[in-house]
């Protein structure tokens, strides 16, 4: 290259305008590979949203399923056990408790049991082949069950003969003898004016004299307010 050749080289190349359009020409290239990057990030981006999408809707319908599932099998829990509740009031059927009577030494509950029946004057009198097993619980009650039903009903009716501090009540499972227990602190608390079992079902009397059959608190709590 001649030295005028170069001159008018290095003269274009420093000359403002040079500088000028090759700075256009850097800020163009680096515009256009920003586009280029930031169009294939943001595609990318997408394509992993959408798979990320898709599985989030996946995991979405088994949370969904997995909940309806055990739903289900909390109700049939459920309903198990309030069979077995209810299989076990069953047995109960026949069965009373007797509380109120002093403790002795080398006693016969059948034979209390039988003494208390006769001084209710019950009828026919009741025999040790009307028991079929009695025994004092660690409460100090006694619990009898009696061979036939009736017999255990006409003592039951007549409960309130039994004498002073001599009370006899059926012989409920935990859940009942807890929510009877919950009941009659609401009559303590004047919410309501009575409550009771009869064949193993608790009724509260409300104040305005409605008697209502209740399973559970919020039955309870549904009738009371």
């Amino acid at each position: 290259m001649t030295k005028s050749a170069e001159a008018t080289v290095n003269s274009v190349i420093n000359s403002a305008a040079f500088e000028e359009k090759m700075t256009q020409f850097v800020k163009g290239l680096v515009e256009a590979a920003t586009k280029e990057i930031y169009a294939s990030f943001e595609k990318k981006l997408d394509e992993v949203t959408k798979k990320n999408e898709g599985e989030l809707e996946k995991l979405n319908q088994q949370i969904e399923k997995l909940t309806g599932q055990l739903k289900d099998s909390n109700n049939k829990l459920i309903e198990f056990q309030n069979n077995c509740e209810e299989l076990e009031q069953y047995s109960r059927r026949n069965c009373l408790l007797i509380a109120g009577i002093k403790q002795s030494d080398n006693e016969e509950t059948d034979k209390i049991v039988m003494g208390l029946a006769s001084k209710m004057k019950i009828q026919p009198p009741v025999t040790v082949s009307d028991i079929d097993k009695s025994h004092r619980l660690p409460s100090g009650k006694i619990i009898v069950k009696f061979v036939s039903r009736n017999t255990r009903d006409a003592i039951f009716s007549k409960k309130k003969t039994a004498g002073e501090n001599i009370f006899i009540t059926e012989s409920l499972t935990k859940i009942r003898e807890s929510l009877l227990f919950e009941c009659r602190k609401l009559k303590r608390d004047k919410k309501i004016t009575q409550c009771w079992s009869s064949n193993g079902v608790i009724k509260i009397k409300l104040n305005d004299d409605t008697v209502v059959a209740v399973k559970n608190m919020e039955d309870v709590n549904k009738s009371v307010h």
